[in-house]
């Protein structure tokens, strides 16, 4: 059986994930299995992806609760106005 990708060469095993035939050179060994060096790039690609989706979910999120609690704080003084009742004081003070 000859290497897929290194014709002159004799293959020294199989993809674990899409079976194509390796030689030695063309062989990424993890945890015990052999790799076509195809694979492992898309493999790593996917993971990539996978991790960019996260960190665009985490800063979708930061972008939706940062203006959200900027207009909760803008209405703190009001609040603040309305239960305690210091309209009094408030126009004295701008008198």
């Amino acid at each position: 059986m000859k290497c897929e990708k290194h014709l002159e060469r004799e293959a020294i095993g199989v993809c674990a994930n899409c079976g194509k035939a390796i030689c030695a050179e063309c062989r990424v060994n993890i945890e015990g299995k052999n790799y076509c060096k195809d694979c492992v790039c898309e493999l790593f690609e996917e993971e990539k992806k996978a991790d960019l989706k996260l960190v665009m979910k985490k800063f979708d999120i930061t972008l939706f609760i940062g203006p959200a609690l900027a207009i909760i704080a803008s209405f703190l003084p009001w609040v603040t106005v309305q239960i305690l009742g210091i309209t009094k004081d408030i126009n004295a003070f701008y008198s």
